[in-house]
Order: structure tokens, then C-alpha cells, then sequence
């Protein structure tokens, strides 16, 4: 069993999204910094919105609340383990992705050594 969820039978979705989807995207890719990002954001803002199960008093009610869900979901998505340990490891990383260990880059076609600089 799925639990309590709302398929927002009191409102065409369809309209809900097309009139909102602009402001939360750009306001997912203020927060977040990459389109990316954005996206993940935005399907999480809209699936929030789906399963929420109370009406709106009013449509400055429902853009509020989304704007608020947004932002949260902005904070969430940096503040989650799978992000701290993404962000850890493109540390370690040179410009092209490769990971670069005591000078030696592991993971690229060629093996190159190279002196590394004071960080």
C-alpha cells in the first residue's frame, strides 16, 4: 500500500504546471547554479505538489507555497549525503574529470604524472 496521496483531483495539473513551471525552474537554477540540478529540483517541487493533499485558499496561496517548496528543495538537495559525497569527490578531480592521485591521474586513457601544486 502506497499510503495517503493526492492526485490533486481540485485542480487541472496540467494549467497548475504550465503556469508555475517558468518561475520554479528559474528559480531552481538561481539556487542551485546548473540546470542540472534544476531539473532534479523542479520534479520534486511538482511531485510535492501532486501528493499534497490540502486545497489552497487562493492562487497567491499556491505561488507562495511553491516558491517556498522550491527554495527548500534547493536547501535539501545540497545539504543531502548523496550531494556532500559528489561534491568531496570533484574535489579530487582534475578539469576533465579524472581523478588525480599523488600526482598521477588514475582514470583517464593515459596514465600521466605531473607535479601538483600547494592547494
Amino acid at each position: 500500500m502506497m499510503g495517503k496521496q493526492s492526485l490533486r483531483k481540485d485542480d487541472c495539473l496540467e494549467s497548475v504546471i504550465e503556469e508555475y513551471s517558468t518561475m520554479v525552474y528559474r528559480l531552481a537554477v538561481s539556487q542551485t547554479g546548473n540546470r542540472t540540478d534544476a531539473d532534479d529540483v523542479f520534479q520534486e517541487v511538482f511531485l510535492r505538489y501532486i501528493r499534497r493533499e490540502r486545497s489552497f485558499e487562493s492562487e497567491e496561496h499556491r505561488k507562495a507555497w511553491l516558491i517556498r517548496v522550491t527554495v527548500n528543495c534547493c536547501k535539501n538537495y545540497f545539504n543531502s549525503a548523496w550531494m556532500k559525497k559528489t561534491v568531496s569527490q570533484l574535489a579530487d578531480c582534475d578539469m576533465y574529470g579524472y581523478f588525480v592521485s599523488g600526482g598521477i591521474m588514475t582514470d583517464g586513457p593515459w596514465q600521466v604524472t605531473f607535479p601538483l601544486g600547494e592547494r
